[in-house]
This record gives structure tokens, sequence and C-alpha cells, in this order.
């Protein structure tokens, strides 16, 4: 073959094809034809193992106990802000646009609002970290980790969607799945959602989330509460206020985060 005519780097073959190589899986070095992805995928640890963090897990919580009445899209939103304002950020070298879960590149949040049963029998028995029988796609977790999980684990007792959901299925049904033979697996649906969603970007970039805010407090001016539909929608639009808000403050903290990186770099 000749040598001219064959390239085995990956090439860009549109201006914003700026994620991975094209038609490349690990065959080369360098994954990408940018050197800035490079550089980032340089950094970041090639493994699907990872390690358990609680934080995310111990703010929901501390939410849901401090709006234990209001209804559940209430609490779902106090969750999410209460996440959102107080879990660690970071900024990491040669990133564009930045944005984390509150946690590193390669650990796992836990979600005690769809179970924790689950997880903590994997800690308790041996099942999460590394083992003879799990050599891969294995989680590292800390003692304190796994004890601030079991505190929590009593509050969520009937009120998370295991709890909702098992209850509801046949012996046989139990017997099929991942808690039987596991003829079909639905812990995903389970425990930890879904998560298949179509977010509408472009309004987001239109508006930003004070514009969407500002579009919801007029939705809630125009309610009218003597209508029980109306009180149902006034306290959807309340959460969605709530997260806006949260979303706006979690936004500052990266502005904020990263105007100190640039000052610190620049004196």
């Amino acid at each position: 073959m000749d040598e001219k005519r064959f390239n085995p780097e990956p090439c860009a073959i549109e201006s914003f094809d700026k994620e991975w190589g094209v038609g490349v899986s690990g065959m080369v070095d360098n994954t990408s034809p940018f050197p800035r992805i490079n550089r980032i995928l340089s950094k970041t640890q090639r493994t699907t193992n990872g390690v358990v963090v609680p934080e995310r897990a111990l703010l929901v919580t501390e939410a849901y106990q401090k709006h234990v009445g209001a209804p559940q899209v209430v609490k779902c939103a106090e969750g999410v802000s209460n996440m959102l304002r107080n879990v660690p950020i970071a900024i990491y070298p040669d990133e564009l646009v930045v944005g984390n879960l509150g946690c590193d590149k390669k650990a796992a949040l836990v979600f005690p609002e769809f179970g924790l049963n689950w997880i903590l029998d994997e800690m308790e028995n041996g099942l999460l970290d590394y083992s003879d029988n799990r050599t891969h796609d294995y989680f590292k977790f800390s003692k304190e980790t796994q004890c601030s999980l079991s505190d929590i684990k009593d509050f969520w007792r009937g009120q998370c969607i295991e709890d909702a959901v098992v209850p509801m299925l046949t012996d046989e049904e139990i017997k099929g799945s991942h808690m039987g033979k596991g003829v079909f697996l639905a812990p995903s649906y389970i425990y930890s959602g879904a998560g298949h969603l179509g977010i509408n970007y472009e309004k987001i970039f239109k508006l930003g989330f004070t514009g969407i805010k500002k579009q919801i407090e007029e939705k809630i001016a125009g309610l009218d509460l003597s209508l029980p539909e109306d009180i149902k929608k006034k306290y959807f639009y309340g959460a969605a206020v709530i997260a806006c808000e949260a979303a706006i403050e979690y936004i500052m903290r990266f502005y904020t985060a990263g105007a100190d990186d640039v000052g610190s770099r620049t004196k």
C-alpha cells in the first residue's frame, strides 16, 4: 500500500468535531486531531473504575429533611438547589466549557431518592470494590462514605423509587429480574432513573436561566388560586423558580472560580 495514501491518525471532518477522532477507537496514541483534546485525555484516567462520593446524597437528604412536608416537586427542586449551591466544583486545564456533577471525573454520585439498599448491600458484601468476583468496573469507597450513607438509610425507607416499585412486582417478576435469576435487568430504571431527556438548549442559550425564570414568574402572576388546577401549577412553577435560581448561582460559582484562577495566574 502506498504509505502516502494511508494516514492512521484521526482527521477532523467538520470544524466543530472537537471531541473524538473520526473512525478511531484506541488505535493511535492521540485519539483526537486536536492537541487540546489530547491534553485533556492524557490527564483523564483511562479506566471504567471509579470511587463513590457521598456529597450529593447528603445534600439532597438535608434538603428533603428540611422540607419534609412540602409537595414532592418542591422537595425535588430543593434537593437540586442544595446540591448546586454546595457541591465541590472544579475547572480543569484546557476546558472551554466548564461544569461537572460536583465530583471528580471518575467519581460516582449516589441518588438516595431512587434507592440506597442496593449500594449499601454491595458495600457490606464486598461486591462493589475490587474482588475476585469483580475485577473491572469496580468502585472504591471509604469507611466514612459507607457510614455516612448508612446514616441516611432510615430516612429514605419508604420514600424512594425502589420502595415504591418493588412491592408492585409479582413473585414471578422478581424471580426473573436482577433480584432473581436475571433474565431481564431493571436496576437502571429502579435505582438511577433512565435519564433520557431532550433539553431545549436553544431556549437556554437565548434566554438564559434569568430569562426563563422571568417567564415562570409571569405564569405565576396569572394564576387563579381559587382553581384547584392552578394551586398545583403554583407548586410546579415555584419549584421551577427554585431550580432556576440554583442554576444561576451554580454558574456564578464557576465564573468566580474562573476569575480567581485567571487572577492568580496574572498576578
